[in-house]
């Protein structure tokens, strides 16, 4: 789960955890660090969430983990010191991850001969880890240019120079933090094109005919492979004059290149036009996993842009 400060990250966990009615135990990965230095140690996030379960084991192995700002628990660079917070912490919370019997203290925080232990499968505990991730545009640049620039075929270190910051940003928003999702998304001319026809049915859907409607319909066949990033982007779209309309804040938007056409729709759309594209998009992935005539609910979403816009 990737958001700023504030953003409200604990909040949709809290409210998760109270809607399945299961324990929940929050950890925050700036304490953690490996097995014997000083600190909080990786299972201590279970010894939590059995205490958070009111020590019923059973109760504990079906409940959630939230471990936030696991961003800060990345590799250190340039050190000659052993990495006790970023690296080994990633390796410990893997065990836990893939599902592992852990042996933890009953009624404490740490493992000692005057504890009782009980012995927690990991196996269907939900983690969900938060961070802010800053920077991850940076990061994409970075590894674009430490490609080879030697051999044939291969492509000069300024290649990518001509990339902006945006393009960055906006990949690694879309990725959703998968770096290498983003890096190829930064490269992909296909993507671009996507980009643009989605951007072109937004802007022209208010206005279009019948048979405008059916050539888009057309042009999105071209995308059949690539529906889900299509549809993605729309989704994104949406939600970004949606919340321009709640907050008036670009600070959280996505398509910061799209600032004027998004204030024209925000003033110009309701709340309830809104909703209603977005569950037409949710809507249009359902019916396309259930193998529906593919023009056929690509035309019904066309329509319903059309009809909120």
């Amino acid at each position: 789960m990737i958001g700023p400060t504030g953003s409200g990250k604990t909040y949709l966990v809290k409210t998760l955890a109270k809607l399945l009615d299961v324990p929940l135990a929050i950890a925050d990965a700036t304490s953690l660090t490996e097995a014997g230095y000083i600190g909080d140690d990786i299972e201590s996030v279970i010894s939590k969430l059995l205490a958070a379960a009111d020590n019923d084991v059973e109760k504990a192995q079906t409940g959630i983990v939230f471990i936030d700002e696991i961003d800060k628990l990345a590799r250190k660079r340039e050190t000659n010191h052993r990495d006790v917070n970023g690296e080994s912490v990633q390796q410990g919370l893997l065990k836990l991850l893939e599902g592992a019997e852990v042996e933890v203290p009953v009624g404490a925080s740490s493992k000692n001969a005057m504890v009782p232990m009980v012995t927690v499968d990991t196996t269907n505990i939900l983690f969900i880890c938060g961070g802010a991730f800053p920077d991850l545009d940076q990061v994409i640049r970075e590894r674009l240019a430490k490609k080879s620039s030697m051999g044939f075929n291969a492509e000069l270190k300024d290649h990518y120079d001509n990339i902006g910051d945006y393009e960055c940003k906006f990949a690694a928003r879309f990725a959703a933090g998968r770096i290498g999702r983003a890096m190829t998304m930064v490269e992909s001319t296909e993507f671009a094109e996507l980009r643009r026809d989605v951007m072109d049915v937004i802007k022209n859907a208010k206005d279009m005919d019948s048979a405008d409607i059916m050539t888009s319909v057309k042009r999105v066949t071209n995308y059949k492979l690539t529906i889900d990033d299509y549809l993605d982007l729309m989704l994104m779209w949406y939600r970004d004059v949606l919340m321009f309309k709640s907050t008036n804040d670009t600070n959280l938007l996505i398509f910061n290149d799209q600032m004027t056409l998004i204030k024209s729709q925000a003033q110009t759309m309701s709340y309830e036009g809104l909703q209603d594209i977005i569950n037409s998009i949710d809507r249009v992935k359902v019916r396309l996993q259930a193998n529906v005539n593919f023009d056929l609910v690509i035309e019904l979403l066309i329509m319903a842009i059309k009809e909120n816009s």
